[in-house]
């Protein structure tokens, strides 16, 4: 029998489509299987302290420490075998939580054969894919699940000598059944993948080893909506997955939905063009679309142009005005950008002050410098001192096969002046901001005031 073991990063209270699509491929050929249900086992804003602590610990999570990190394993169940096991990974930090897992299962079961895919697969290196396959007897990287079945059903126990790497670059090639899986508050509809843009210095999308960039059909991911409320009327969080929508393609899907029935409700995340207009607000709400979230990552244009977002100030705010009134608006910050003066924060605080009245809710994060970003890549130039030994100011964990790159400011005082920036912003976002964020914040003053 096979075993689909879930991403332990997902979301309890959500249903994620890797799911649908892999167990709606295993049925449609008839294959047996159980699913290992691992969601919310490890938190976005509470993760295990090894996955927070400063590199020069030596308890700190690196790939090589997988085959003697014991202390993963109060995360995992045993795997019973010695069927084949399918592990998605849905976060970074699934791959490593999994290889150890694999590990484990070949440990009990020596011939027992293990392979891992998902959409965390899809922002590795080629080199984090090359460890990767270390640990599975296969990786498949893309959307095509039925590749991946058909070298892994077609295996016999201990007869796997080669640890393949499995590409596809075409969205997922079946249908999926919704009803094949519980249906939580909060659902997952594959609409698309891939960043048309893809310059932002901060996002590792040019190292990445897939980076295709596919809308699904309209009128496909208009029919999961009306699939999703129909199985489960009660679900009130249905989110489209492509996060960089071109205009025609959204109103295009906005249409499609429209037909099916306005009261399927969806939730979407596009990037602040200069084509964001009241008329498309319009248009979402009375398609069903409830909340849409603005990557908007800085209110000056001078930090703006550091992060190499590509949209100015007036792009953003001109959105949010469009977008007001008419769906739950949600901004996306990025905080401790390198290189900015404090007359850009001040800036940025009275930008925000002008919009705040507008918008529902702000998502203030701290700057991840992530392998195979610009930033990561040229360091210095933008003011950036990876691995420092004494503090570092990212404290996410999200990317990469383990830890981010730790880092701090090359100018110290940079640090000072963000944290008193962040006090403002936090006073500004009074309601509409959720505490963990600011949680992240105090950790990082409070390294430094030791």
């Amino acid at each position: 029998m096979l075993q689909i073991v879930t991403s332990l990063t997902s979301s309890r209270d959500r249903t994620e489509a890797a799911l649908v699509y892999l167990t709606s491929a295993v049925a449609k050929r008839g294959i047996s299987y159980s699913t290992v249900d691992l969601s919310g086992t490890i938190g976005y804003h509470s993760p295990p302290p090894q996955l927070v602590q400063s590199c020069s610990d030596s308890g700190w999570l690196n790939p090589s420490s997988i085959t003697e990190a014991d202390w993963m394993d109060a995360y995992l169940p045993k795997i019973e075998g010695p069927g084949p096991v399918l592990f998605s990974a849905q976060f970074s930090p699934d791959v490593v939580f999994h290889a150890r897992q694999s590990v484990r299962c070949k440990r009990r079961y020596p011939h027992i054969v293990t392979a891992i895919g998902g959409c965390a697969l899809t922002g590795l290196s080629a080199e984090q894919l090359e460890f990767t396959s270390r640990f599975f007897d296969l990786v498949f990287v893309g959307y095509e699940v039925d590749k991946a079945l058909d070298w892994l059903m077609g295996q016999k126990e201990g007869s796997s000598a080669r640890r393949p790497v499995l590409f596809s670059d075409g969205p997922p090639d079946i249908e999926p059944d919704y009803s094949l899986v519980e249906l939580r508050s909060g659902v997952t509809v594959y609409s698309g993948h891939g960043c048309y843009y893809a310059r932002c210095r901060f996002c590792d999308y040019p190292s990445r080893s897939n980076r295709h960039v596919f809308y699904r059909s309209p009128q496909k991911v208009a029919t999961d909506l009306r699939q999703v409320a129909d199985l489960n009327p009660r679900v009130s969080d249905i989110t489209l997955t492509q996060d960089a929508y071109s205009e025609k393609q959204l109103r295009e899907t906005a249409a499609a939905v429209a037909m099916e029935g306005p009261e399927v409700p969806y939730h979407v995340m596009f990037r602040a063009e200069p084509w964001v207009n009241r008329d498309l607000a319009k248009t979402l709400a009375a398609s069903g679309c409830t909340e849409v979230f603005i990557g908007a990552e800085a209110l000056d244009d001078r930090i703006l142009n550091v992060l190499g977002k590509g949209v100015t100030t007036n792009h953003i705010v001109k959105a949010l005005r469009a977008l007001s009134g008419y769906v739950h608006v949600t901004v996306g910050l990025v905080l401790f950008v390198p290189g900015v003066e404090e007359r850009w924060l001040h800036s940025q605080e009275k930008t925000l002050a002008s919009v705040i009245d507008i918008v529902d809710e702000i998502e203030p994060e701290i700057l991840t410098v992530v392998n195979g970003s610009e930033f990561a890549n040229s360091a210095r130039k933008y003011g950036i001192r990876l691995y420092a030994d004494d503090h570092w100011v990212n404290d996410s964990w999200c990317f990469g096969l383990s830890q981010d790159i730790p880092w701090t400011f090359e100018n110290s005082d940079s640090l000072g002046l963000w944290l008193e920036h962040c006090d403002k912003l936090k006073d500004l976002c009074v309601g509409r901001s959720r505490g963990e964020y600011w949680e992240r914040i105090n950790r990082v003053r409070e390294r430094i005031m030791k």
